[in-house]
């Protein structure tokens, strides 16, 4: 099968096999090495069926010995500079309120223990990860794009006869380079997941530090959001981070962001800004300029709020995302934001999955009175199955108000905000962007707590996308199911529908969608999302190939 897949991890665990601290040799060529893109890591139904149960996966997925044996791929493959909070238990647990018991460096070794079985990442790797000595974010991402462009023309050697990874090579694209198929090639678009990638050293803050009614961040000189600034530069600094009030969304534009951000640089002594923005101008320029960055993430960076994303482990009481959580974009944000759009030859384009609601709206608002000709990109993910009737505020607690869809089996659409309400759908597809349907069971709707799993909501998540998209007013030439992809997320710390669970099976997926899609373009609803009459088999190259080459082959130039 020939596909394309707008979001994966391919290189996150073969680098992050990598001990820490040592110096990083290029990536080898062995596909029996671990820290190899090509070594598929396979332990067995029996050990696989164990992990999907508890939700901890440590097989690959979309390594490369896996992605080979299909036809060709075209890869949009996120780098992830891990979060350090991903490995720092909640202090508010109980599981760390009993390990607190056992000494004061418990928690520290039982985060550690964890993250461990939860990533598959080196001991050594998370160690590094969770202290914040030494741990560089920005020096993370340019090693692992350094990772990942060891070789121009990568093959795998040495094979012995009859391998099926003969003949078999993967490339890096460029901007402008050529993304169409070819037989036995693996070709590879860089994106990042996480605007933290941007800092340098991110002091990790406790969440009850914070101060939410009255945005006050713990100054101390060795604590704190930022340990390095002393309490007197606090005043600019919580300037720099706070949120844009909702009134002046339509308000925001690039010359109040650049008055803003000069004027902060006067205001704070220490160069926060300079040293974001000075990482971004990097990467914009890099030969293998990153496609889109997803801004968003787990943990809040000073740019963007963020949904809730770490179920179960936040209801476990493991893990804490309840910093920044749910804000609305931040003056810094909007100096980043401002800064990827600006220039057309550099342009890096803005991911919102993982923006919290308000910070999506807000920018929504702002591409269309500024940057209408940049598309919306949902890289990976699902469908809510609602209408955001208002969003509420957080600061005084007003819940939001939603309209559930009585859309076919759409009471079964994962409830929480990280998925796309209608009005996403619309801003999306009104921007001729692109939306990747992830494969995790938990978004999808797959696994449903006390029913059995349903393959099928993949499908019924696309159905969905292309409905609202038949509804609006779509370009000449465009057609409902221009805006859906895979966006499948392997090897992002997911757990995986088991019928699909690695690359290869990904031509099982789309059998399931031709049994789904074949009836339902005969029923009425289906006609409205096809007018032009194409055939199953199109609408299927669409969303398994061509959506993200089309995608890819546009806006991934030096324009």
């Amino acid at each position: 099968m020939i596909y394309s897949d707008f979001h994966c991890h391919a290189f996150l665990r073969c680098f992050e096999k990598n001990p820490a601290g040592a110096p990083l040799l290029p990536m080898p060529a062995d596909p029996n090495k671990d820290t190899s893109v090509w070594c598929s890591n396979r332990i067995g139904n029996f050990a696989e069926d164990l992990e999907e149960l508890f939700g901890f996966i440590g097989y690959t997925e979309a390594d490369f010995g896996e992605v080979s044996k299909n036809e060709s791929a075209l890869l949009v493959t996120a780098l992830y500079p891990v979060e350090s909070a991903f490995f720092r238990l909640d202090k508010r647990g109980f599981v760390a309120k009993v390990a607190a018991l056992f000494g004061p460096h418990a928690q520290e070794k039982l985060g550690q223990l964890g993250g461990n079985i939860i990533t598959r990442f080196s001991r050594s790797k998370v160690k590094f990860a969770q202290s914040t000595a030494g741990y560089s974010y920005f020096d993370d991402l340019m090693e692992q794009i350094n990772y990942a462009n060891t070789h121009t023309a990568f093959t795998p050697a040495p094979l012995a006869a009859g391998s099926p990874l003969n003949g078999k090579c993967y490339s890096l694209l460029s901007p402008n380079d050529d993304t169409t198929s070819e037989p036995g090639k693996i070709k590879v678009v860089l994106s990042i997941e996480g605007g933290n990638c941007l800092w340098g050293i991110f002091p990790y803050c406790d969440p009850e530090e914070v101060v939410y009614g009255e945005v006050i961040w713990n100054g101390r000189e060795n604590g704190g959001l930022f340990g390095y600034l002393h309490t007197d530069n606090l005043r600019g600094y919580v300037a720099l981070l706070t949120e844009i009030p909702k009134q002046y969304r339509e308000k925001m534009s690039p010359d109040k962001i650049e008055d803003a951000a000069n004027h902060l640089l006067k205001l704070i002594p220490w160069d926060v800004c300079t040293l974001v923005v000075n990482n971004l101008k990097q990467l914009k320029a890099h030969p293998k300029r990153p496609f889109f960055i997803t801004i968003g993430h787990h943990f809040y960076n000073g740019m963007c709020g963020h949904p809730k994303s770490l179920q179960p482990l936040t209801d476990l009481g493991l893990v804490n995302q309840d910093l920044g959580m749910n804000t609305d974009i931040t003056n810094l944000g909007w100096m980043v934001i401002n800064e990827m759009l600006k220039d057309p030859m550099q342009r890096i384009l803005v991911d919102v999955k993982h923006m919290s609601v308000a910070s999506r709206l807000s920018y929504y608002a702002f591409r269309r009175n500024h940057y209408p000709d940049v598309p919306i990109i949902f890289s990976h993910g699902a469908v809510y199955g609602g209408v955001l009737e208002s969003e509420g505020d957080l600061l005084d607690g007003t819940p939001a108000v939603i309209t559930n869809s009585t859309e076919e089996q759409a009471e079964r659409f994962y409830k929480f905000d990280i998925n796309l309400f209608d009005g996403d759908i619309i801003e999306i597809v009104n921007s001729s962007g692109l939306i990747g349907m992830e494969i995790d069971k938990r978004v999808t709707g797959v696994k449903k707590k006390g029913e059995d799993n349903m393959p099928e909501m993949i499908w019924y998540n696309m159905c969905y996308i292309a409905k609202v998209a038949s509804m609006q007013a779509l370009k000449a030439g465009a057609c409902a199911w221009d805006f859906i992809s895979l966006g499948t997320d392997f090897d992002g710390i997911i757990n995986p529908t088991r019928d699909y669970k690695t690359a290869t099976l990904v031509t099982n997926l789309c059998d399931m969608v031709r049994a789904y899609l074949e009836p339902f373009l005969a029923s009425n609803d289906g006609q409205k999302t096809n007018p032009a009459g194409l055939s199953s088999q199109d609408i299927l190259d669409k969303i398994f190939c061509k959506n993200v080459q089309d995608f890819v082959a546009k806006y991934y130039v030096n324009a």
